[in-house]
């Protein structure tokens, strides 16, 4: 699934070990300009442990600490018009439909969080395999950006004045930054 989302060329240089875990050494030994790719090298060089898995299910804890169950619905290709052009939050190419994927950050800052202290990405697993792709491809991109902001929030909150525009641009347009960045104060 993970490769899927990822060109011929990039792909010799993702490797898994038994446990699922990828080969940082051969990772980081590549310089990509696909951002795929880039946002690959930098969830699995993150501080925060990621697991990304497929299941029709998963667990969660709210935000009071209590924990829960939640099924993930799913419907075939042909329930809805194929999203082709990207037009919509939730679609995809395949016109599969219904909860294709959750991330679940470890903190107790939404309606459903990790149970534990992995970050965790499941993805639907009664997708196709286009369908899984493009669903990890959107999870992974929320967890980058997610992963930005607490980079963010750590330097608003150490009373970092500078922040490299050229970077956040990278991510973010200037208005969503300063929307988002205003919210740490």
């Amino acid at each position: 699934m993970i490769t899927n989302t990822l060109n011929k060329g990039d792909t010799k240089y993702v490797r898994f070990d038994k446990s699922g875990g990828i080969n940082l050494k051969l990772l980081n030994s590549h310089k990509s300009k696909s951002a795929n790719y880039n946002s690959l090298l930098e969830l699995a060089n993150s501080q925060t442990n990621v697991d990304v898995s497929l299941d029709d299910h998963f667990d969660y804890v709210n935000e009071n600490g209590v924990v829960g169950s939640s099924k993930m619905s799913y419907q075939p290709a042909g329930t809805m018009d194929p999203d082709v052009n990207g037009e919509t939050i939730g679609g995809t190419t395949t016109g599969e439909a219904g909860l294709m994927g959750k991330t679940l950050f470890p903190d107790l800052k939404g309606k459903q969080n990790s149970p534990d202290e992995t970050l965790r990405i499941v993805v639907n697993k009664n997708l196709s395999e286009a369908g899984r792709a493009e669903n990890y491809s959107h999870e992974a991109n929320e967890v980058s950006k997610a992963e930005i902001l607490k980079t963010i929030k750590s330097f608003l909150n150490n009373n970092v004045v500078y922040v490299n525009q050229n970077i956040l641009s990278k991510y973010f347009d200037l208005k969503l930054f300063i929307t988002k960045a205003s919210c740490f104060a």
